[in-house]
């Protein structure tokens, strides 16, 4: 841990856990990675497994990162995920990436064959859009296997909705795991493909705006816990989703369900029987002090992704915000932003990059946190 407050304050905040959560709750992280990405991100198996069983995940879907040697076909990140998943002792269940542009249904056969349980397609690294022709042979292979897609449906896509649905209806054995709660085209996809029973959503997201928003559009046997690992961290991703859930009234069925039913169902190549209705409503009323803050810790978000300092002063305005002056409701959330500020200006100035990376991503750890309990009304 980068200090010893930050170790305090996440433990304290996500031992609420064991208040949110059902009694002996049975955890499967539906979106993971390993191996090494070119934008710097690495992640060991043993440093996957170590962090879920400290963090109470006893199953994994995993696939390679964007690896500098997954030429030709993704071959060499494939067999690492495959034998890192054998030798997991069942915790890590391998997906085989792929890339439309070398030969992904002889590979997707290849691992399949070999052990592969699903299948990761990535059309922001890769460079593919969802009406690619190459995607209705991996879909008719994933359809003939009755194994599982999931496909990045999050930041940096145009409109996806439309091919989707043509996919989905093409081929209604395919069950499609759209990642990051599909955000890329959301509203659209809650409209296309709501009747769906094929369809589902991990919920790697780190605003509860868009956790809200997946709840109010699919329903709960649609949903699936995912942290992305190593991007993001199965706690802080479960104490948010746990937050929401609280929120919408799930029943205890549903909560665990969303949490491992729904994805053994689909590793099993399963749809859901049938499809209740969304947990949330559409709409809802944030006090404005909140809504106020949540805005500048969405700011704040967006400067930390990009390495830059807080030149708008924006933590500096969600912190005034709470006007918490030690006490309050907000006095949590305050407490929390001035840890983050600590952690980033820590982050900023070390010399080495993956210093300096390990203090701003517990900031940003951090600043999950305090932004789902801002939202937390």
């Amino acid at each position: 841990m980068p200090t010893a407050r930050f170790d305090e304050l996440l433990h304290r905040h996500l031992d609420l856990n064991g208040n949110l959560a059902p009694s002996a709750l049975r955890v499967w992280d539906a979106h993971t990675h390993l191996g090494v990405d070119e934008d710097g991100f690495t992640q060991t198996p043993e440093e996957l497994v170590t962090m879920m069983r400290a963090q109470h995940v006893e199953r994994a879907f995993t696939f390679p990162l964007n690896d500098p040697e997954r030429h030709p076909a993704y071959r060499v990140p494939n067999d690492r995920v495959l034998g890192w998943a054998e030798a997991s002792e069942g915790m890590l269940v391998p997906f085989c990436r792929l890339d439309l542009t070398e030969n992904p249904v002889a590979e997707a056969e290849r691992c399949l064959d070999a052990g592969a349980c699903g299948i990761k397609l990535h059309p922001r690294a890769q460079f593919f859009d969802f009406g690619a022709d190459g995607l209705n042979p991996v879909f008719e292979v994933a359809s003939e296997r009755r194994v599982p897609i999931l496909i990045h449906a999050g930041r940096g896509l145009p409109a996806i909705a439309d091919d989707l649905r043509v996919l989905v209806e093409r081929h209604s054995g395919a069950q499609l795991i759209l990642a990051h709660a599909a955000i890329a085209d959301l509203e659209q996809i809650a409209r296309e493909l709501v009747d769906h029973p094929n369809v589902l959503y991990d919920t790697s997201v780190w605003s509860t705006t868009d956790l809200r928003t997946l709840f109010a559009s699919a329903s709960p046997e649609q949903i699936l816990f995912a942290s992305d690992a190593p991007y993001g961290m199965p706690a802080t991703a479960r104490f948010a989703l746990l937050l929401v859930l609280r929120r919408a009234g799930a029943t205890e069925e549903q909560i665990r369900a969303m949490f491992w039913d729904n994805a053994d169902r689909a590793c099993r190549g399963e749809p859901a029987p049938a499809l209740t209705p969304p947990l949330m409503a559409r709409e809802r009323m944030v006090p404005l002090q909140r809504l106020r803050i949540h805005d500048y810790l969405v700011m704040t978000q967006t400067l930390m992704w990009s390495r830059l300092p807080d030149g708008p002063g924006a933590l500096g305005l969600a912190l005034r915000a709470c006007d918490s002056n030690g006490a309050g409701e907000l006095a949590d959330v305050a407490e929390l932003l001035e840890a983050v500020q600590e952690l980033w200006t820590e982050g900023l100035a070390a010399e080495d990059e993956t210093t300096g990376r390990t203090y701003t991503r517990a900031a940003m750890r951090l600043l999950q946190i305090a932004d789902a309990l801002v939202q937390d009304v």
